[in-house]
């Protein structure tokens, strides 16, 4: 299985393609929208992994791009909470 990985945080990234490696899937890996998009829609994806922000901005537009463009990939949509405790 070949999945596309569209996440700015290059920590994050690491750690899911890590993940993904290690249960023996294909990762090819943008860090940055426009080149993520651009991969999208010249390669074809068993699925797309992407972060709930890339490049500081909603994955929304992505997405919509993918969709306009006849793209049906699934989706796998990540996020991330912090949590701040007051002590």
């Amino acid at each position: 299985m070949k999945l596309l990985l569209i996440e700015s945080d290059n920590a994050r990234a690491n750690l899911i393609q890590q993940g993904l490696e290690e249960a023996r899937l294909l990762v090819d890996y943008c860090a940055c929208r426009d080149r993520g998009l651009h991969q999208a829609q010249t390669s074809v994806y068993d699925a797309t992994v992407l972060g709930n922000e890339v490049d500081g901005v909603k994955t929304h537009p992505i997405i919509r791009a993918m969709r306009q463009e006849g793209d049906n990939t699934p989706l796998i949509i990540t996020a991330t909470t912090s949590l701040l405790l007051a002590v």
